[in-house]
């Protein structure tokens, strides 16, 4: 058997491709940049009026088992949501967890994408994580037809697809684990043998070169598990530049929006002279502009919002519609006064007292939010500096405030998503759209016990805990936007 890793593996006597999703679990996790919310920020600042969140229709293809859509349709029960994928088996999983959790406003259903119709309606968001790099051609054609077809006038799609090229990194240990799997049909040895190889290699290339540090950034950033199986060992991998996907896109007459997170738009990161030299290169074309910028990052994942060509946007940002948002931030004060630290270590600084009183205030609050008006006052300037921040990925905006609070009331209640996946395991999606993990016995007892039919104290006494340590837990989960309104 030759070995050609541009051709898919095939074996007689192994299912097809996508009955593995039924045989092998996919495991699947809230994914906030998919939410509608991040696509209504975005679509607002370039101009264009989309629906709001509560008020929305929304479809996901590929949903899994549904825990990415779910938490969003518990936050939003006004709207309405529709999961779909081909597996049946994740698509009962979903459905149990629907029903358990008493939702009304979301139905989940098998469909092929290749064979829907226009019955399924419009959506005026649409959601395909993690699809278009590893299908066949013409289910990535299915897939951009759709979102064609079942868009709202203004509705917004998110599309996510392995981009190059960062690509070719991956591509290259991908292959290597291919070539030594490829007479394996088992799936749980299968991963065990491309975990093993890449660790074998890693031992075996000690040169510290360029290769190596390939060998161990792979390693640390590789999917585990089953998301493996179905990621680096699937029979198909086919990143794409941005300018080829978004011509692909066209010819089915969809239009660029911008992507998911606004600073992978943004030539803030690079010194003036970059930036000078960039526009110089793109000559005004902000799809060729960025993908000027993914050769210089190495950029391998995009994030990509479409709509309706005659919808799209002309790329101009109007920073004036920051004022309808809320800002919430995930940056820390440090100990030098004015200076503001992100988790990545990244810091800003600001004399103005104003800023620096809203900052801290945010940063107490988080995952909270606040009214982009109550942090500005309507001061123009102030607007155009939390625009900049927000461009440099320093602070979040939202269309909408939180469903989760800040306080945790005297019978506080935990989001019923958190409580039912709980008890199915140790990963469980907040109401910020986060994964937090309850990682102990005594954690997720205390997680499921908060009903909204406890006050604190009876908490405190069926946890043989005391009062105090009680608070701590609740501060830790308000924190975590666990606890509803």
């Amino acid at each position: 058997m030759v070995f050609d890793p541009l051709e898919p593996l095939i074996f007689d006597d192994v299912p097809a491709a996508m009955n593995f999703y039924d045989n092998v679990p996919y495991p699947t996790f809230v994914q906030e940049q998919t939410h509608p919310d991040r696509m209504h920020v975005i679509a607002s600042l370039f101009g264009m009026a989309p629906k709001a969140v509560d008020e929305a229709r929304v479809l996901e293809i590929g949903c899994g088992d549904g825990n990415n859509i779910i938490p969003i349709a518990y936050c939003h029960s006004r709207s309405k949501f529709i999961g779909i994928d081909i597996a049946e088996q994740p698509i009962d999983r979903g459905r149990e967890a629907i029903r358990n959790i008493g939702l009304g406003n979301i139905q989940l259903e098998v469909r092929d994408l290749t064979k829907l119709d226009r019955e399924l309606g419009q959506f005026d968001y649409i959601i395909a994580h993690g699809i278009y790099a590893w299908v066949p051609e013409q289910v990535r054609d299915a897939l951009l037809g759709v979102c064609r077809e079942h868009l709202q006038a203004g509705g917004i799609a998110y599309i996510s697809y392995n981009a190059l090229p960062g690509g070719h990194a991956r591509r290259i240990i991908r292959d290597f684990m291919l070539f030594h799997t490829r007479s394996i049909h088992d799936p749980d040895e299968k991963i065990r043998e491309a975990e093993g190889i890449l660790d074998f290699a890693i031992e075996s290339t000690p040169r510290e070169d360029y290769y190596d540090k390939l060998l161990e950034h792979r390693q640390k950033t590789m999917p585990e598990g089953t998301a493996l199986f179905h990621d680096d060992l699937n029979d198909i991998y086919e990143p794409v530049y941005a300018e080829q996907f978004l011509d692909q896109a066209a010819k089915h007459d969809l239009g660029y929006v911008g992507e998911a997170d606004f600073f992978e738009m943004s030539d803030a990161m690079y010194p003036q002279t970059v930036r000078e030299r960039l526009n110089q290169l793109s000559r005004g074309d902000r799809i060729r502009k960025e993908q000027y910028m993914d050769f210089l990052s190495g950029r391998g994942f995009r994030q990509t919002l479409v709509c309706r060509k005659e919808d799209a946007p002309d790329g101009t940002v109007h920073v004036e519609r920051v004022r309808s948002f809320y800002v919430s931030t995930t940056m820390a004060p440090t100990e030098v006064e004015g200076e503001f630290t992100t988790k990545s270590g990244r810091k800003i600084k600001t004399n103005h007292p104003v800023v620096v009183e809203k900052l801290k205030q945010l940063c107490d609050l988080w995952p909270g939010s606040l009214p982009v008006q109550e942090v500005t006052g309507g001061d123009a300037l102030l607007e155009k500096y939390l625009f900049q921040l927000y461009s440099a990925n320093f602070v979040q905006f939202h269309s909408h405030g939180p469903c989760f609070t800040t306080q945790p009331g005297e019978r506080p209640e935990a989001s019923a998503v958190a409580r039912y996946q709980a008890i199915q395991g140790e990963f469980v999606a907040t109401l910020a759209q986060h994964a937090a993990h309850i990682d102990t016995d005594i954690a997720r007892k205390f997680l499921l016990k908060l009903d909204g039919t406890r006050t604190r104290e009876e908490l405190a006494e069926e946890m043989e805990k005391p009062l105090e340590i009680i608070d701590e837990n609740l501060r830790r989960l308000v924190k975590l936007g666990l606890l509803r309104r």
